[in-house]
């Protein structure tokens, strides 16, 4: 059973979330953290996956499940924690900036 669980966002944006250990993040903000680890290949598969999301033709469920069949779940699990880091160290310093 996987950790992942995916939820939807008011903005339609999927967003996967690390069940109990990390919280949300936007499949689309992800693609730099994965692409440099999968290859072009499975780049191109991820990205026609992923329009074919937005163009409303499979759920979110489904984008998820292929996404990670595509990358794997230790994969995706790192690019989302990687994400996350990024972004909390992205608004640390717009919060340091705003004091």
């Amino acid at each position: 059973m996987s950790n992942l669980l995916i939820t939807e966002t008011v903005n339609e944006q999927p967003r996967i979330q690390i069940k109990s250990r990390l919280p949300m993040a936007p499949y689309d903000q992800m693609f730099p953290f994965l692409t440099p680890a999968i290859g072009p290949d499975k780049t191109n598969e991820l990205q026609a996956l992923f329009d074919k999301y937005q163009r409303h033709e499979i759920p979110g469920h489904t984008f998820f499940r292929l996404m990670e069949d595509i990358v794997g779940e230790k994969l995706l699990s790192s690019a989302t924690a990687k994400l996350l880091e990024h972004v909390e160290k992205k608004s640390a310093g717009h919060r340091q900036q705003t004091a």
